[in-house]
Order: C-alpha cells, then sequence, then structure tokens
C-alpha cells in the first residue's frame, strides 16, 4: 500500500501556501492614480447598455405552454363540470 502509514495529503499544499504567505504578492497601488468610483461605474453601465441582451424565443415559448397547459389542468375540471 503507501510506504508511510501517516502520509499528509495536504502537506504539500501548506508548504506552497507558506511560500505564497512569506513573498509579498500584493502589487503597489498608488490610490491617488485611480479614477473616482463614480467615473468606473458610469463607463460599466454604457458599456453593459450598448450590448443587445441575448434572448432565446424557442425557450420562451416552451415556457409560456409548459405554464399555459399546468393552468389547463388545474381550471379545466372546473370549467367542463357546470
Amino acid at each position: 500500500m503507501r510506504s508511510k502509514k501517516n502520509h499528509d495529503q495536504a502537506e504539500e499544499l501548506r508548504k506552497q501556501v507558506d511560500e505564497w504567505n512569506q513573498t509579498n504578492h500584493e502589487p503597489d497601488i498608488d490610490v491617488s492614480t485611480l479614477p473616482p468610483r463614480s467615473e468606473v461605474h458610469k463607463r460599466k453601465s454604457k458599456n453593459q447598455s450598448n450590448k443587445k441582451a441575448v434572448r432565446f424565443p424557442l425557450i420562451e415559448l416552451l415556457l409560456f405552454l409548459f405554464l399555459l397547459i399546468i393552468i389547463f389542468i388545474l381550471v379545466g375540471p372546473h370549467l367542463f363540470t357546470r
């Protein structure tokens, strides 16, 4: 089976995490050079408004028919039994 009985499978991952934590991976960002938050969100909303929404008419039609069948099954007996 295994040569070591108490082999820890996550040991290699722990070593990698420790190495990553010891080195400084956070870039030094000068906050004064960043644009204001309002400008960033304005740009984002403008970009989204130019894109056309993807629609799935076949799926919408099938969903409508499915709901219509369910409604007919629930209401049908009350309509035809007077």
